[in-house]
């Protein structure tokens, strides 16, 4: 998470010097962090909006710009400079069918304050794991857009352990932890990237009170056996281990 005086003073120095203010909600946006845009949590006011994945609540391949239109007007300001950006599928009724109607959605199903309010009981529920397991570093995020960050435990066993996982593959642990909560709970998440140790948890908008103790009991039970050093989780990853040794 950014501190708070990051994005604010970004802005302030592209207006200080003429630079356009360009927001990427493609992730962060349509209700995602339980406001419409994330950039509103620091009350930003962009010149570009990116936005894109949830416009079309996932069936549709959709995105779209919004901008101020005195930039429309320069970037597209004559017959020379119609050509400027262009797309062979852009504005197909099908993908703006399905954007008006995931926004429509979004306002009278109340999703946004669903999110808002769900991402505070998941993020409650996260952090007070955090005093419970040592390889649990921190939890954080804005609505239903969470961060788990995983390091290494203190306790000697469970850190050679997790030592011999991250010697094989930076960020394998959390990808273990990953693995073992579809196998065992049927629960999607995944790794924020390749060799980070962060499990990106975006779950639906639609989220309800159940669902959340659901998602909470089957982290608490994936993060039991991550740390017990004999079985489950570990004997997955010793296999992973001498798999790729003997290629």
């Amino acid at each position: 998470m950014p501190d708070e005086r990051f994005l604010p003073e970004a802005q302030r120095l592209c207006r200080k010097h003429g630079t356009v203010f360009i927001v990427d909600e493609i992730q962060a946006g349509l209700g995602r962090t339980g406001r419409f845009f994330g950039g509103e949590h620091w009350e930003l006011d962009p010149d570009i909006v990116t936005v894109s994945k949830a416009l079309s609540g996932g069936y549709v391949p959709v995105g779209a710009v919004l901008l101020l239109r005195d930039l429309h007007k320069k970037t597209f300001s004559g017959l020379e400079r119609c050509v400027v950006h262009s797309n062979t599928f852009g504005m197909n009724e099908l993908a703006m069918g399905a954007g008006l109607a995931m926004l429509e959605v979004l306002e009278s199903e109340g999703l946004i304050d669903n999110a808002a309010h769900q991402g505070e009981r998941l993020l409650a529920g996260l952090s007070e794991m955090v005093e419970r397991y040592e390889m649990l570093h921190d939890v954080r995020g804005e609505g239903l857009m969470i961060g788990i960050e995983f390091g290494p435990p203190s306790l000697l066993k469970l850190r050679a352990a997790w030592k011999a996982l991250e010697t094989m593959q930076a960020g394998l642990s959390a990808q273990l932890v990953v693995m073992g909560l579809m196998h065992d709970h049927r629960l999607l998440t995944q790794v924020s990237g390749h060799r980070v140790n962060i499990i990106k948890s975006l779950p639906p908008l639609i989220l309800t009170n159940e669902d959340v103790e659901y998602a909470l009991g089957a982290i608490a039970s994936a993060l039991e056996k991550a740390h017990k050093v004999r079985g489950g989780l570990w004997d997955l990853g010793r296999g992973l281990v001498k798999a790729a040794m003997k290629r």
